[in-house]
């Protein structure tokens, strides 16, 4: 009688265990047919048309600012280099 209700039991967690990996799957997404693909290309360079006045006007504003910006950090990196390895040049003659 014991071994009938292992057997049950390990029998219910393995059906338990396929339906819950198999049967919890979404479908796959929907693919858009060739109209569709177009119609949204279309919306989307409508969009990007209106947009990029606005879009170019806001970079112009800030361009002086990020490249101010990266030229600090790339000299700030240099900077830091230099120090490495006048530290390491200094170690080293006084090893000497």
């Amino acid at each position: 009688m014991r071994r009938y209700t292992t057997a049950i039991f390990f029998s219910g967690l393995l059906l338990i265990y396929i339906g819950s990996t198999s049967s919890c799957s979404e479908p796959p997404p929907r693919t858009l047919t060739l109209a569709e693909r177009k119609l949204a290309d279309s919306l989307f360079q409508e969009e990007v048309k209106q947009l990029k006045p606005q879009l170019d006007s806001l970079c112009e504003l800030r361009f002086d600012s990020l490249v101010k910006s990266a030229l600090d950090s790339m000299l700030e990196v240099r900077k830091e280099l230099m120090e490495k390895q006048l530290k390491r040049l200094q170690k080293e003659t006084r090893k000497e």
